[in-house]
């Protein structure tokens, strides 16, 4: 979202979650991943195409942590616009009180997949950046990102969507996300999860798949993708 944009931007996310994280509540302290994610990562560190990131994690304090949502309104310039789904009742609390009525954020509690088509008809002139980032707790989520990136492009054909999706040890369910999406001109990166050896349970790996990227984003992904690896297996040994 650089200032040069002659037009607004929006932001959509179908499931923005709490949109800021505070990483010692109980739910953090529960399973304590980010132990294996943002913790290894040293913001003031990071190469060159990670510097957006890095200036959105350093606008918050510690503990708080952005996610998809916190990052991009963090980064947002002018007249951009975000558009949140979050179904969840508690999570939408959280999602509200962390941006507490900003007039340029639009909060919803309602399910993602079902209402972002008739969100995005709701802006004109706007240049659409979807993300799906569901729990994928419902092994029929899978199939149901797919067809929810679909009636996406084939109602916005030049909006920007990204899917983010985790693969399970032992539990291809990811193949049914893959195949509903067969035919589709997009970039496709995975990463292996920072373990060694990887886990007989659990998240080995996450995938990214992107429809419609900016000229040069797929040389960049994979780049950052290798390095990201890296960082994350090495940080602390």
């Amino acid at each position: 979202m650089g200032a040069a944009n002659k037009f607004p931007r929006l932001y959509c996310d179908t499931h923005a979650g709490r949109g800021v994280y505070d990483l010692t509540c109980a739910e953090a302290q529960k399973i304590s991943e980010y132990e294996t994610g943002i913790t290894r990562i040293d913001p003031s560190r990071l190469p060159k195409n990670f510097k957006p990131y890095a200036r959105a994690i350093k606008s918050y304090t510690e503990p708080l942590y952005p996610g998809s949502a916190g990052c991009i309104s963090a980064l947002r310039q002018g007249q951009d616009k975000l558009h949140l789904f979050e179904l969840h009742k508690g999570e939408v609390k959280f999602l509200r009180r962390a941006y507490n009525g900003a007039r340029h954020i639009v909060i919803e509690q309602k399910d993602g997949h079902a209402h972002v088509v008739d969100a995005l008809t709701q802006y004109n002139g706007v240049s659409p950046l979807v993300l799906i980032d569901p729990s994928y707790e419902v092994k029929t989520e899978y199939a149901q990102t797919a067809q929810t990136a679909r009636n996406i492009l084939a109602s916005s054909p030049n909006a920007v969507v990204v899917i983010w999706y985790p693969v399970l040890a032992g539990a291809p369910r990811y193949d049914a996300l893959l195949s509903g999406l067969e035919g589709l001109s997009c970039i496709h990166s995975v990463m292996d999860a920072p373990f060694d050896p990887l886990p007989e349970k659990g998240m080995i790996r996450t995938g990214l798949v992107i429809f419609n990227a900016p000229e040069g984003v797929s040389h960049k992904v994979e780049t950052m993708t290798e390095l990201l690896t890296r960082i994350l297996k090495t940080k602390g040994d």
